[in-house]
């Protein structure tokens, strides 16, 4: 990793043939990992890693946005799955899954359907209703 701003660092996080890319400021307790919306980039949460000083916070440029590849789908319930894969490279446990708009969404999914990797969920202007295939029961 090298330096992106002083207090964060680049994340180039392989898949395949791909890359997702990000930052993260360095820090103690439960990681936070934070997904944008449409059209964003890391960047987006520029603010509140700065705000959070002192907490792991890594935010990523989602598929098709900043740095990032393209996904190797954009199915929801798929590109879920695929951004969980790939922040597992970055935080083994449990994360504070946070997002705006479609970032919320699929942080959402993500903790919906891998409840132990989910310390708790934050999102922004994300959240409507829709089906958790796997329970069969709706998510609000």
């Amino acid at each position: 990793m090298r330096r992106f701003y002083a207090e964060f660092n680049e994340l180039r996080i392989q898949h395949g043939r791909g890359v997702i890319t990000g930052i993260e400021r360095r820090g103690d307790g439960t990681p936070i990992l934070l997904l944008h919306g449409v059209g964003g980039n890391a960047l987006c949460f520029k603010a509140l890693l700065t705000a959070l000083a002192g907490r792991r916070v890594i935010a990523l440029d989602m598929p098709g946005h900043g740095g990032s590849t393209d996904a190797p789908s954009w199915e929801m319930g798929a590109l879920a799955e695929f951004l969980f894969s790939v922040s597992r490279q970055v935080v083994k446990g449990p994360a504070v899954w946070g997002g705006h708009s479609w970032g919320g969404k699929l942080a959402a999914m993500i903790a919906a359907t891998h409840p132990e990797a989910a310390h708790a969920l934050s999102a922004a202007r994300s959240l409507s209703r829709f089906r958790h295939s796997d329970s069969g029961g709706d998510v609000r």
